[in-house]
């Protein structure tokens, strides 16, 4: 098996290619992502494909986050086969953040193949350093999983 990985940072731009070889049978399990962030918003597309006979799939995931004020932010993310042209994940979440770093109010709606999930989670923070890292990292869209 080889593994190749290999990534592209800029200022505002993030490349990601993983690409996973088996010499056995000649696959690929490849991956491409892409995300381009702005100074209120950040956009995210990524390319899957795995062409294993018992797990035959190519899906695409985009999404957008949006941070209209520092308080406020809005995310959505959505993954579709594109081989079946069905929805595979959708998710919706809102979040409340104010500046008192006291608490933080999160609502998230999940839509699957078989099931939507509606959450609410309301955070408080008792002086922990590591609570101020949510607000910070709002733009990581690996925390939307």
């Amino acid at each position: 098996r080889l593994h190749l990985e290999s990534a592209y940072w800029a200022s505002s731009w993030n490349f990601r290619f993983n690409d996973f070889y088996n010499h056995q049978s000649s696959d690929h399990i490849l991956t491409l992502s892409g995300e381009k962030k702005f100074e209120q918003a950040s956009l995210l597309t990524q390319y899957h494909y795995n062409p294993y006979a018992d797990s035959s799939v190519r899906t695409l995931k985009t999404g957008i986050q949006l941070r209209l004020i520092d308080a406020i932010g809005f995310s959505f993310l959505k993954e579709v086969d594109l081989d079946e042209d069905e929805n595979i994940n959708s998710i919706y979440q809102f979040d409340i953040m104010p500046n008192n770093n006291f608490w933080i109010l999160n609502l998230r709606y999940e839509d699957d193949f078989d099931t939507q999930e509606f959450s609410f989670k309301f955070k408080f923070n008792f002086g922990r350093d590591e609570f101020k890292n949510y607000k910070r990292d709002f733009f990581s869209f690996g925390r939307l999983r």
